[in-house]
């Protein structure tokens, strides 16, 4: 296009040819490769090979596996799916444990908002509810350490309240739950 003297370049939609252009050179892509021996070696190459021994490549092989490598492969499928399944029976024991412990924990916690003394308890809970006790009793068994410790009646009555190895094992409170 010329416009006012000088000259412009109109724009040429190059999208269409150049598809057109790849789409002609595809047919290279469909050459034969040939798989020949040379000095020792094997090389692929577009044209024949010299010397008159021609191989092709199979481009699809059949994927089949000599009957050895197919039992060396079944085993290591029954090997994996044995291990999956105790992977998964370990980590539905882990997480069934968790569950229980969890719920666990939250009772115990439910019970100390409400200032309620409850098995699982820690001795640090049982402080911060009752105090620092009058006496504390402690001796070993083939459980671990306990402990028993002893409150004066501040109304309510006398209390004793069990550890073994830091967690409240059983507690008496005016009637309450004993071992």
């Amino acid at each position: 296009m010329i416009r006012g003297g000088s000259m412009t370049h109109a724009r040429i939609p190059l999208g269409g040819a150049a598809l057109l252009v790849l789409c002609g050179a595809t047919g290279l892509a469909e050459a034969e490769v040939y798989r020949c021996e040379q000095h020792g070696r094997i090389v692929y190459t577009d044209r024949s090979c010299t010397g008159g021994r021609i191989e092709r490549p199979d481009p699809h092989p059949s994927g089949r596996l000599n009957p050895a490598a197919q039992q060396a492969q079944a085993d290591r499928i029954r090997r994996w799916e044995r291990e999956s399944a105790i992977a998964e029976a370990t980590q539905r024991q882990a997480d069934r444990q968790w569950l229980e412990n969890h719920a666990r924990e939250k009772r115990i916690e439910d019970a100390y908002q409400r200032r309620e003394i409850m098995a699982g308890m820690t001795t640090a809970q049982i402080r911060q509810l009752l105090g620092t006790p009058d006496r504390i009793g402690k001796s070993a068994s083939a459980q671990g350490r306990e402990e028993r410790w002893h409150y004066p009646d501040r109304g309510d009555g006398r209390r004793i309240v069990m550890f073994r190895e830091g967690r409240v094992i059983a507690y008496d409170n005016a009637g309450r739950q004993q071992r």
